[in-house]
């Protein structure tokens, strides 16, 4: 559940765990390889512990956590782990985006996780508000286009799913894909599970198809580029 006041945001921020995530960072510093880390992610929700405004979270508390793990991991001298700050791409007109950005120092690259929910009754983690087919430039525009406005980094999709209620699937995964719109985006990872809905990306044949033909011809982001 989302009220965990052992572990609010604030206790993080003021030590409390600094052991347990020093043991962390040790042990990925320790990995043969890049490590993306996505911390506390879906904050301007209200599903996770970590969400501002539930378990007493405010928006100052989650950037002086952020900031303390980030301050551990230069302490233990790691430089594989590359910082993910992910919010839910919803814009909601409150400043909680702004707000809990950590600043430009603590974060390697952006992300937003993107839903299309279809039309059935929505799981009640879903932020949208009604239950209605979305093409993806209203599940993704605005979002994008307000963190590209106070951050510099590449964007990248960490979670991307979307229902087979209400529209076409394997076109909207081909839109999300093909739009020239987003030139930032650098990597998509689609959310492969069947849970609140099927968002797998191989639930049917025409999806596969599809998602192959919109990924033809690219090419794998270099290290320099994220």
């Amino acid at each position: 559940g989302v009220n965990q006041d052992e572990f609010s945001l604030r206790r993080i921020a003021r030590g409390s765990f600094d052991s347990y995530i020093r043991t962390w960072a040790k042990g990925l510093g320790g990995f043969p390889g890049t490590v993306y880390l996505r911390p506390m992610h879906e904050m301007n929700g209200d599903w996770y512990p970590w969400c501002v405004g539930v378990n007493g979270n405010r928006p100052q508390d989650y950037t002086r956590a952020w900031r303390r793990m980030w301050s551990i991991f230069q302490q233990e001298h790691v430089t594989n782990v590359r910082w993910i700050w992910c919010p839910y791409a919803v814009d909601d007109a409150s400043k909680v985006l702004e707000q809990t950005y950590p600043g430009d120092r603590y974060v390697n690259l952006l992300g937003l996780d993107v839903y299309n929910w279809g039309t059935s009754v929505h799981y009640s983690q879903d932020a949208s508000g009604s239950n209605r087919w979305r093409p993806v430039e209203e599940c993704l525009e605005a979002a994008y286009r307000r963190i590209s406005g106070f951050a510099p980094q590449p964007v990248w999709l960490p979670e991307v799913g979307c229902a087979e209620d209400g529209g076409d699937k394997a076109q909207w995964l081909k839109d999300l894909l093909g739009s020239p719109g987003y030139d930032r985006i650098s990597a998509v990872v689609f959310f492969d599970v069947d849970k609140e809905r099927d968002w797998r990306v191989d639930s049917s044949l025409a999806i596969v198809n599809a998602v192959a033909a919109s990924l033809a011809g690219t090419r794998p982001a270099n290290e320099s580029e994220i």
